[in-house]
């Protein structure tokens, strides 16, 4: 917290403020159980790319400014990228589900 004193006493206490964190949730890279499963290759990318329905954004491409359909294993690039970007936004760190 911050304290506020005067005098040497303390005249108020200011709570720390929540720190935003991001959340990752679905494995968008490769895994072992899920090519097993759900076939070579299968990440969480493979139901997104596949869906047609209005409204759902979709990731923008790399040419046009976007990070693209990443892989957050192989690429570091991609989290380098998204740290910069955290980071310019406010977001003090990420949660990986």
């Amino acid at each position: 917290p911050t304290l506020i004193k005067a005098n040497k006493h303390l005249i108020y206490e200011i709570p720390p403020a929540p720190k935003v964190m991001a959340m990752y949730f679905p494995q968008f890279h490769r895994v072992e159980e899920n090519d097993k499963i759900l076939g070579d290759g299968f990440t969480e990318w493979t139901i997104l790319k596949r869906n047609k329905t209005e409204g759902i954004k979709k990731p923008l491409a790399v040419k046009e400014g976007g990070l693209g359909y990443y892989d957050l294993i192989e690429d570091e690039d991609t989290r380098k990228k998204q740290g910069q970007l955290a980071d310019a936004a406010g977001v003090h760190g990420f949660c990986f589900y």
